[in-house]
């Protein structure tokens, strides 16, 4: 069965992944759409036709919602539920025909052109690897998008898998192996060459200057960014780490710039940004990569570098002391001249945060109000 859904998805991928698509119209205001979950993130096709959302409706029950883009707003418009786990991140592939989703007990792949369809007679899903207790967090494809690197926060490690294999159907020749990261590992950045996939790990180990989040713990280690050579992580994934570089207390999110030349980390618990050299950073004999630190709001999460390189919006989430939650504006993004020049208030527990492919709108995955709020790029509310 799973052999003749993909015969039937490499016609797909043929004729449909290489076609040419006309972008939707622009949006012209905020918007939010209310939803049947609660958003853990969100990603936006190429054409700005659709954003897909992963939700979490109980601890093991999960979905991807499709809003479509309707003259110029979007709708809620199909519910594809997931087999096994809950939502988790998500990524589409770089030519935009698959669409990853890290489901905690499972990395699930999807035929996005199907997912898009909301009139479609078959299965979106193509593949499904499961993941046990190790908690599939954060997917991120290879640039040739032949291989897929996904988080597992409950595993301290990073799993390498063949698309090709998953696919396939090929399950127990799906896994290539395991890089070995720190503590909770979350976000997960692919350099512009793909030669360099960053990793986020919130916690190296131990005790150390970390205030617990939640009040009842012992003070903890710092986390850290770990640099992992994607092509040893392919060849010999144990030994693919390169650099590890400490990144703050509960480092859980990072960006990488289009130019490849720095990469921001949010540090969840000290409140911060961080900055680092890219280059520097994947050298081994270097002190320190790091360029700049900003404070931020509460317990920053979510970040999102604008496609012309000039803005960095953070999703400050007010996670633990249930705070509203804000974006804070960094302006310009480039490392060298950044301020924190504005913040705006939005919903509760804004968990993740991602432009529309053309610049133009913030898509907000507000975890504590059940909905996707869609924030034009350009218009803020300044409060502080």
């Amino acid at each position: 069965m799973r052999r003749l859904r993909l015969s039937a998805y490499a016609v797909l991928a043929m004729f449909v992944g290489t076609a040419s698509h006309a972008s939707c119209i622009r949006l012209s205001g905020d918007q939010t759409i209310k939803l049947p979950g609660r958003p853990f993130a969100s990603v936006s096709s190429s054409d700005n036709c659709q954003i897909f959302a992963s939700l979490v409706q109980d601890r093991n029950a999960g979905s991807i919602a499709v809003l479509s883009n309707k003259n110029g707003k979007f709708e809620l418009t199909r519910i594809v539920q997931t087999p096994m786990g809950s939502g988790g991140g998500l990524k589409l592939s770089h030519n935009g025909d698959l669409l990853a989703v890290a489901a905690k007990q499972a990395v699930i792949l999807l035929d996005a052109h199907i997912l898009a369809n909301p009139d479609a007679a078959r299965d979106p899903i193509v593949a499904v690897v499961p993941e046990g207790a190790f908690g599939a967090l954060y997917p991120q494809f290879s640039k040739d998008d032949s291989i897929l690197f996904v988080s597992e926060e409950r595993n301290q490690s990073v799993v390498v898998i063949n698309v090709a294999n998953a696919v396939q159907g090929r399950t127990n020749k799906a896994i290539i192996g395991r890089v070995p990261v720190g503590q909770a590992p979350v976000g997960l950045a692919l350099s512009p060459d793909g030669t360099k996939l960053f990793s986020t790990s919130q916690s190296l180990g131990g005790t150390g200057p970390c205030r617990p989040e939640q009040g009842a713990e012992t003070p903890y280690a710092e986390g850290a960014v770990f640099v992992i050579d994607t092509a040893l992580a392919i060849a010999s994934p144990e030994r693919s780490v390169i650099r590890i570089e400490k990144a703050g207390c509960n480092p859980v999110r990072v960006e990488i710039s289009s130019s490849g030349q720095y990469l921001w980390v949010s540090a969840r618990s000290d409140g911060r940004i961080l900055a680092f050299d890219a280059d520097l950073i994947a050298r081994p004999l270097i002190r320190s990569a790091l360029v700049k630190t900003l404070v931020v709001g509460s317990s920053p999460i979510g970040l999102a570098i604008s496609p012309d390189g000039r803005r960095l919006w953070v999703a400050n989430s007010g996670r633990y002391d249930y705070t509203a939650g804000s974006l804070t504006l960094v302006e310009p993004a480039d490392p060298s001249k950044a301020k924190a020049v504005s913040e705006i208030k939005v919903g509760r527990f804004p968990r993740d945060i991602s432009f529309m492919p053309d610049g133009n709108a913030l898509v907000i995955s507000q975890f504590g109000e059940n909905e996707i709020f869609i924030k034009m790029a350009e218009t803020d509310k300044t409060i502080r």
